[in-house]
């Protein structure tokens, strides 16, 4: 029998939403994490979509995305792929893919990874951390979705960085601050 594995690297990192019997921390290769994924309604609305990552194929060998694979029971495995499929239902390029740990050993021979696809919404850091700032949705900000994207990097793999992520974060924080401080003093 096969053992079914799923590998998140936005939200499913610290919120599965289902059982599991196992989770581990690793990297898959190959891949850069971009912000490029409208997200309706969830951290956004109808007239301004949030951004969540999705996955575009790196021409850096060495390219890696961090996240968490988690092993799903067999008996459960039917509804939580249509659980999964539901929620990521933007995301329509899936793949089976190896998971790694930091020593560069296999530690998932395959797990399912919702890849999305880049539908031109890639844009500029600073004009995609304006964008996040301004956005919420019925989870909340899609700020906050950020933020706990980079805690789970900085708490689950502090030795590693993920330049586009951190950037963004720090982006985002200061256009925060920055309206914090003018709210403050008005």
């Amino acid at each position: 029998f096969v053992i079914m594995w799923v590998f998140g690297y936005g939200s499913l990192t610290w919120r599965p939403g289902f059982p599991y019997l196992q989770r581990v921390v690793g990297y898959i290769s190959g891949y850069e994490r971009r912000f490029w994924q409208n997200s309706l309604p969830c951290r956004g609305a109808p007239d301004k979509p949030g951004r969540v990552p999705l996955l575009v194929p790196s021409e850096d060998p060495n390219a890696r995305v961090w996240g968490t694979a988690y092993e799903i029971p067999e008996d459960q495995e039917a509804p939580i792929r249509a659980q999964l499929d539901d929620r990521e239902r933007l995301y329509t390029n899936r793949k089976y893919l190896s998971v790694y740990d930091n020593n560069h050993r296999i530690i998932v021979s395959s797990a399912l990874v919702y890849i999305g696809h880049n539908a031109g919404y890639d844009m500029p850091l600073d004009a995609l951390a304006q964008h996040i700032a301004d956005c919420h949705g019925t989870r909340g900000s899609n700020a906050d979705y950020l933020f706990k994207l980079a805690e789970f990097m900085r708490s689950e793999v502090p030795d590693e960085t993920d330049e586009h992520l951190f950037a963004l974060e720090a982006q985002v924080k200061y256009i925060l601050e920055k309206r914090k401080n003018i709210k403050d003093t008005s």
